[in-house]
Protein backbone atom coordinates (compact mmCIF):
# COMPACT_ATOMS: atom_id res chain seq x y z
CA UNK A 1 0.00 0.00 0.00
CA UNK A 2 2.92 2.52 0.88
CA UNK A 3 4.39 2.44 -2.72
CA UNK A 4 0.93 2.84 -4.27
CA UNK A 5 0.53 6.07 -2.36
CA UNK A 6 4.20 6.95 -2.69
CA UNK A 7 4.02 6.53 -6.51
CA UNK A 8 0.77 9.23 -6.47
CA UNK A 9 2.05 11.30 -4.59
CA UNK A 10 5.18 11.37 -6.88
CA UNK A 11 2.84 11.57 -9.94
CA UNK A 12 1.70 15.32 -8.18
CA UNK A 13 4.80 16.34 -7.06
CA UNK A 14 8.31 16.68 -8.03
CA UNK A 15 10.30 14.02 -5.52
CA UNK A 16 13.52 14.42 -4.26
CA UNK A 17 14.78 11.57 -2.50
CA UNK A 18 16.60 12.27 0.63
CA UNK A 19 19.27 10.65 2.05
CA UNK A 20 18.29 8.79 5.55
CA UNK A 21 21.93 7.43 6.44
CA UNK A 22 22.31 5.08 9.40
CA UNK A 23 18.30 5.00 9.46
CA UNK A 24 18.01 3.71 6.52
CA UNK A 25 18.44 0.25 7.29
CA UNK A 26 18.43 -0.67 10.99
CA UNK A 27 17.84 -4.23 12.69
CA UNK A 28 15.95 -4.57 16.06
CA UNK A 29 15.39 -7.57 17.98
CA UNK A 30 15.61 -9.71 14.84
CA UNK A 31 13.79 -6.59 12.53
CA UNK A 32 14.83 -5.11 9.58
CA UNK A 33 13.76 -1.79 9.51
CA UNK A 34 13.75 0.18 5.76
CA UNK A 35 13.14 4.13 6.45
CA UNK A 36 13.10 6.27 3.18
CA UNK A 37 12.73 9.97 2.84
CA UNK A 38 11.63 12.13 0.34
CA UNK A 39 11.25 16.22 -0.64
CA UNK A 40 8.23 16.80 -2.31
CA UNK A 41 8.72 20.46 -3.96
CA UNK A 42 5.35 22.02 -3.36
CA UNK A 43 4.30 19.98 -0.63
CA UNK A 44 7.06 19.00 1.97
CA UNK A 45 8.41 15.90 3.42
CA UNK A 46 7.59 12.54 2.67
CA UNK A 47 8.72 9.23 4.68
CA UNK A 48 8.18 5.65 4.66
CA UNK A 49 9.12 2.97 6.76
CA UNK A 50 8.74 -0.88 6.21
CA UNK A 51 9.76 -3.54 9.15
CA UNK A 52 9.46 -7.15 8.70
CA UNK A 53 10.56 -9.65 11.47
CA UNK A 54 13.43 -12.23 10.09
CA UNK A 55 11.57 -14.98 12.12
CA UNK A 56 7.93 -14.73 12.71
CA UNK A 57 4.87 -13.42 11.07
CA UNK A 58 4.77 -9.50 12.41
CA UNK A 59 5.45 -7.38 9.92
CA UNK A 60 4.62 -3.30 10.11
CA UNK A 61 4.36 0.02 6.90
CA UNK A 62 4.16 3.28 7.26
CA UNK A 63 3.25 6.44 5.18
CA UNK A 64 4.15 9.82 6.72
CA UNK A 65 2.85 13.10 4.83
CA UNK A 66 4.63 16.45 6.35
CA UNK A 67 3.39 19.29 4.68
CA UNK A 68 5.27 22.09 4.97
CA UNK A 69 4.08 24.12 1.45
CA UNK A 70 0.89 23.14 1.99
CA UNK A 71 -1.75 24.52 4.49
CA UNK A 72 -3.14 20.66 5.83
CA UNK A 73 -2.23 18.51 8.29
CA UNK A 74 0.33 16.04 8.73
CA UNK A 75 -1.21 12.85 7.44
CA UNK A 76 0.02 9.37 9.10
CA UNK A 77 -0.75 6.07 8.03
CA UNK A 78 0.28 2.77 9.69
CA UNK A 79 -0.62 -1.24 9.02
CA UNK A 80 0.81 -3.93 10.99
CA UNK A 81 0.34 -7.48 11.48
CA UNK A 82 -0.64 -8.60 15.06
CA UNK A 83 -2.18 -12.16 16.57
CA UNK A 84 -3.43 -13.25 13.02
CA UNK A 85 -5.00 -9.64 12.68
CA UNK A 86 -4.04 -6.28 10.00
CA UNK A 87 -4.16 -3.18 12.04
CA UNK A 88 -5.05 -0.22 10.00
CA UNK A 89 -4.26 3.23 11.11
CA UNK A 90 -4.51 6.60 9.53
CA UNK A 91 -4.55 9.66 11.73
CA UNK A 92 -4.12 13.37 11.46
CA UNK A 93 -2.38 15.92 13.38
CA UNK A 94 -3.73 19.88 13.42
CA UNK A 95 -0.44 21.47 12.41
CA UNK A 96 -2.11 23.34 9.98
CA UNK A 97 -2.25 27.55 10.54
CA UNK A 98 -5.60 27.96 9.88
CA UNK A 99 -8.73 25.10 10.72
CA UNK A 100 -9.15 22.83 7.31
CA UNK A 101 -12.64 21.56 6.19
CA UNK A 102 -11.99 17.45 6.43
CA UNK A 103 -15.55 16.86 6.18
CA UNK A 104 -15.13 14.74 2.99
CA UNK A 105 -12.60 12.76 4.52
CA UNK A 106 -15.48 12.42 7.63
CA UNK A 107 -17.83 10.96 4.85
CA UNK A 108 -15.49 8.21 4.13
CA UNK A 109 -15.12 7.23 7.41
CA UNK A 110 -18.92 7.31 7.92
CA UNK A 111 -19.15 5.10 4.62
CA UNK A 112 -16.83 1.82 5.74
CA UNK A 113 -18.45 3.09 9.68
CA UNK A 114 -18.99 -1.44 9.17
CA UNK A 115 -16.01 -1.97 9.50
CA UNK A 116 -14.25 -3.55 12.87
CA UNK A 117 -12.96 -0.72 14.99
CA UNK A 118 -9.93 -1.20 17.12
CA UNK A 119 -10.56 0.80 20.37
CA UNK A 120 -8.02 3.34 21.56
CA UNK A 121 -6.70 4.08 24.74
CA UNK A 122 -6.00 8.03 25.62
CA UNK A 123 -3.32 9.96 24.38
CA UNK A 124 -1.71 12.70 24.72
CA UNK A 125 -2.46 14.06 21.72
CA UNK A 126 -6.19 13.52 21.19
CA UNK A 127 -6.66 17.41 20.94
CA UNK A 128 -4.53 17.49 17.88
CA UNK A 129 -6.01 14.15 16.13
CA UNK A 130 -8.96 15.15 13.49
CA UNK A 131 -12.18 13.43 13.60
CA UNK A 132 -11.61 12.05 10.03
CA UNK A 133 -8.83 9.59 11.46
CA UNK A 134 -9.76 5.88 11.45
CA UNK A 135 -8.46 2.71 13.42
CA UNK A 136 -9.57 -0.81 12.18
CA UNK A 137 -8.67 -4.17 11.89
CA UNK A 138 -9.60 -7.33 9.52
CA UNK A 139 -8.13 -10.93 9.26
CA UNK A 140 -6.68 -10.47 5.72
CA UNK A 141 -4.99 -7.16 4.08
CA UNK A 142 -7.53 -6.68 0.96
CA UNK A 143 -10.70 -6.35 3.52
CA UNK A 144 -9.39 -2.51 4.14
CA UNK A 145 -7.86 -2.08 1.58
CA UNK A 146 -10.59 -0.17 -0.49
CA UNK A 147 -10.76 2.10 2.43
CA UNK A 148 -7.64 2.78 2.93
CA UNK A 149 -6.82 3.88 -0.38
CA UNK A 150 -10.11 6.14 -0.52
CA UNK A 151 -9.47 8.00 2.36
CA UNK A 152 -5.81 8.51 1.00
CA UNK A 153 -7.28 9.93 -2.27
CA UNK A 154 -9.70 12.13 -0.76
CA UNK A 155 -6.27 13.83 1.47
CA UNK A 156 -4.53 14.10 -1.92
CA UNK A 157 -7.64 15.76 -3.42
CA UNK A 158 -7.67 18.44 -0.43
CA UNK A 159 -3.73 18.80 -1.15
CA UNK A 160 -4.17 19.88 -4.28
CA UNK A 161 -6.71 22.86 -3.55
CA UNK A 162 -4.90 23.72 0.13
CA UNK A 163 -3.81 26.95 0.71
CA UNK A 164 -0.25 27.49 -0.25
CA UNK A 165 1.57 27.77 3.28
CA UNK A 166 4.91 29.63 4.16
CA UNK A 167 7.43 26.72 5.16
CA UNK A 168 9.22 28.61 7.71
CA UNK A 169 5.62 28.96 9.48
CA UNK A 170 4.40 25.38 9.42
CA UNK A 171 7.55 23.84 10.50
CA UNK A 172 7.82 26.12 13.31
CA UNK A 173 3.96 24.70 14.58
CA UNK A 174 4.98 20.76 13.41
CA UNK A 175 7.75 21.08 15.91
CA UNK A 176 5.96 21.81 19.09
CA UNK A 177 4.27 18.18 18.08
CA UNK A 178 7.33 16.97 17.13
CA UNK A 179 9.03 17.54 20.14
CA UNK A 180 5.79 16.23 22.01
CA UNK A 181 5.83 13.46 20.15
CA UNK A 182 9.65 12.42 21.16
CA UNK A 183 8.94 13.02 24.27
CA UNK A 184 5.71 11.08 25.14
CA UNK A 185 5.86 8.88 22.11
CA UNK A 186 2.17 7.99 20.35
CA UNK A 187 3.23 6.27 16.62
CA UNK A 188 4.90 3.23 15.96
CA UNK A 189 7.99 3.63 14.78
CA UNK A 190 8.65 6.91 17.38
CA UNK A 191 8.06 4.36 20.24
CA UNK A 192 9.90 1.45 18.74
CA UNK A 193 13.19 3.68 18.57
CA UNK A 194 12.99 5.33 21.81
CA UNK A 195 12.34 2.19 23.42
CA UNK A 196 15.80 0.61 22.14
CA UNK A 197 17.48 3.97 21.28
CA UNK A 198 16.37 7.06 24.05
CA UNK A 199 15.48 10.40 23.30
CA UNK A 200 19.09 11.44 21.41
CA UNK A 201 18.80 9.05 18.52
CA UNK A 202 14.49 9.31 18.34
CA UNK A 203 15.05 12.61 18.24
CA UNK A 204 17.37 12.44 14.99
CA UNK A 205 15.39 10.08 13.32
CA UNK A 206 12.45 12.27 14.19
CA UNK A 207 13.73 16.04 12.91
CA UNK A 208 16.23 15.14 10.18
CA UNK A 209 14.19 12.15 8.52
CA UNK A 210 10.63 11.19 9.65
CA UNK A 211 9.28 15.10 9.53
CA UNK A 212 11.95 16.75 7.95
CA UNK A 213 12.69 19.68 10.40
CA UNK A 214 16.03 20.09 9.81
Amino acid sequence: MIQRMLEEIKSKYACKTQDTGVFEKVYIDGAKFCIHAYNMNGLGRVATVEMKRLIGLWEMQSLIITPFEKDMPIYYYNRHREKGKYIYRVEMFDTQMDPVDVSSLEEVVAKYASLTDVPQNERWYDTMKLPASVVKSAKKKEDLSEIIWEHFMVYMKLLSGAKVAKASEKKKKTRVFVDALCKQSGIAIIEIFYGNYGDKVTEKLANEVLFGLK
